[in-house]
């Protein structure tokens, strides 16, 4: 009986643990990718229309990405290196925008020197 109720007891200690390695674990199982702090944002309507939709999601305008046609440069200043989707959808359900992505290292592997 009480072999019975140590068990018992013991379940939410077990669950929390439990829950605590996930919550630990899945960061790092997350595709292997480490982010950055900026989005590459293709927005319509030129460099006004970027640098007012930057402010209203808390970005800073970096202005325009080389050559590329409507692409912008947006940096978050707080949560560096982080991945934040919910940021990438927001951006996403603007009806101007029309490709957004956060930035990620590519990670690169020297080639055999053989």
């Amino acid at each position: 009986a009480l072999s019975q109720r140590t068990n018992a007891n013991m379940a939410p200690q077990r669950f929390l643990f439990l829950l605590a390695c996930v919550g630990l674990l899945l960061p790092l199982m997350s595709a292997g990718k480490q982010y950055t702090n900026s989005w590459a944002v293709q927005v319509e309507g030129g460099d006004e229309i970027a640098r007012e939709l930057a402010r209203k999601h808390g970005f800073d305008f970096r202005g325009k990405i080389g050559n590329l046609d409507g692409v912008y440069h947006f940096e978050l200043l707080e949560g560096i290196g982080e991945h934040s989707p919910h940021k990438t959808t927001a951006l996403k359900e603007e009806k101007k925008v029309r490709f957004v992505e956060q930035q990620h290292y590519k990670k690169m592997a020297k080639k055999d020197p053989r």
